[in-house]
């Protein structure tokens, strides 16, 4: 099902990395309940602000904030859309979304909260703001699959969040062509830069790479049916095509703590801002070979296998684990039809 679209905002590309970031802290505390304040980690022995009463915009903060972290690459992140053609993701300014917030503050310190372990808890990192170069590989699952990781997880794959706006969801409906469960969420435009900075530099992808997205949205999908799906067992690192209910984050939690949530009623709406958690993996891009097999052979200056011819060969899949509804979204229910992407969530077929 396609929808109308959302403001949005390019990409931007982010300044040149600076010094070594060896001795950045990752915050491990849960957001705290500050006035006017939310304290964000960032190089060697600074915290940073955003200031809910100076004269600066928050857009302008939250550059400021983004644009004075370190890059390990800069990457050039490209998705398809209707079909045979490609641009870049389309991002929303989330210093403006902000303004006219109720919950901004509260809202904003989820955004920028760094992650980590919390005890009793689950361990989530916040793709967009940990220092690169706690990002690695992980021991391959399954077919060989490499899933990032933090260096101090003690696991294959590491669990990772972003904040952003949901424009379609498939949670409760199967999707098709592809049956999987999808959630299409538009990232927030600096702070989706240094996340495709994070997962490029630890998954060693270089700079040119393509993400998966529907309706203006990246996708974070579960696996999809096939004759083996029935027989796992597991939802680690990537969820079984089933179902999934969102969390009620409107009241405070602790992330981490948020399967403790109740959870909501519906399925998520367009516009509603969301958290959601997912493990990330790359893999061999394959819609060239489809579209061969299939008789598409479009050759334009912005078509798949022109970009293909570029370099392009590598895809990021993001895979959802949970996701948290923090501000709830003023548009109708999507219809129950509900169309994805048109690509599995794990490609390859893992476990």
């Amino acid at each position: 099902m396609s929808s109308s679209p959302l403001p949005s905002t390019p990409m931007s590309s982010p300044r040149k990395r600076g010094h070594d970031d060896d001795d950045v802290s990752v915050t491990t505390e849960s957001p705290s309940k500050k006035p006017n304040n939310i304290v964000v980690n960032l190089p060697p022995f600074m915290n940073t602000t955003l200031d809910f009463e100076c004269d600066t915009t928050f857009s302008a903060q939250i550059k400021k904030i983004v644009t004075s972290l370190h890059w390990g690459e800069h990457p050039q992140v490209i998705t398809v859309v209707n079909k045979d053609e490609t641009s870049s993701v389309t991002t929303f300014n989330l210093g403006e979304w902000l303004e006219n917030c109720q919950n901004a503050q509260r809202i904003a310190r989820l955004a920028f909260y760094g992650g980590g372990h919390i005890k009793g808890g689950l361990t989530v990192w916040n793709l967009a703001t940990i220092p690169y170069k706690h990002l690695i590989k992980g021991v391959p699952f399954g077919q060989g699959t490499e899933y990032l990781k933090v260096k101090s997880d003690t696991r294959s794959a590491s669990t990772f969040f972003l904040a952003g706006r949901v424009t379609n969801s498939g949670l409760t409906v199967l999707g098709s062509p592809v049956q999987s469960y999808q959630l299409n969420v538009q990232p927030p435009e600096h702070l989706f830069g240094r996340t495709m900075s994070n997962i490029c530099y630890g998954l060693q992808l270089g700079k040119k790479v393509v993400i998966n997205s529907f309706s203006l949205g990246i996708s974070f999908s579960t696996r999809a049916i096939t004759a083996s799906s029935s027989k796992q067992t597991s939802d680690f690192p990537v969820r079984r095509p089933q179902p999934i209910s969102a969390y009620d984050g409107r009241t405070p939690f602790a992330l981490g703590c948020h399967r403790s949530l109740p959870t909501i009623d519906r399925d998520l709406r367009k516009g509603d801002f969301v958290i959601v958690t997912f493990t990330v993996n790359s893999y061999t891009w394959k819609k060239i070979d489809k579209d061969k097999q299939l008789g598409n052979t479009s050759n334009g200056p912005s078509s798949p296998q022109k970009k293909a011819a570029e370099g392009y060969t590598k895809c990021v899949s993001m895979n959802i684990q949970d996701v948290i509804l923090l501000d709830a979204g003023e548009e109708e229910a999507f219809e129950e039809e509900i169309v994805n992407d048109n690509e599995t969530g794990d490609e390859p077929q893992i476990m």
